[in-house]
């Protein structure tokens, strides 16, 4: 299960709902001033009222979070920026990939230089390793 803000779920609740049949939407996650990109996961189903999100850490704050979508993870894994930044945005001022926003829309050509780079990078590290007991 993931969200995003009211905005993003709003686009990519319209990616999915508009696209063929045959096509997959993956999201590419990184956390802000990471210096990294930690993930790669396929949204696969449409959003979904928040009454059918079930009360499960982090979505618990049902102000912030309305609704949810569910995603497979393909991708647990630590990506530096330095083997990104060559790709760049032209729907974001051709600014890198690595500069990219929230629900930033990808071309497809650019996803898919992401999706290899994700496959062939070997990484010893993940965002899980430093969740702790706590998780």
């Amino acid at each position: 299960m993931w969200s995003s803000t009211a905005l993003g779920n709003k686009r990519l609740n319209k990616a999915y709902q508009t696209r063929y049949s045959n096509e997959r939407i993956f999201l590419f996650f990184s956390v802000n001033a990471s210096g990294r990109f930690c993930g790669i996961a396929e949204m696969v189903s449409p959003l979904m009222d928040a009454s059918l999100v079930k009360d499960e850490a982090p979505w618990t704050d049902k102000k912030r979070w309305r609704g949810g979508f569910k995603v497979q993870w393909l991708y647990v894994k630590d990506i530096y920026n330095n083997s990104l930044r060559h790709l760049k945005v032209p729907l974001n001022d051709f600014k890198p990939v690595t500069s990219s926003r929230d629900t930033q829309e990808l071309p497809f050509e650019v996803g898919q230089e992401m999706l290899e780079i994700f496959k062939r990078t070997r990484s010893h590290t993940s965002f899980l390793h430093n969740l702790g007991d706590g998780f």
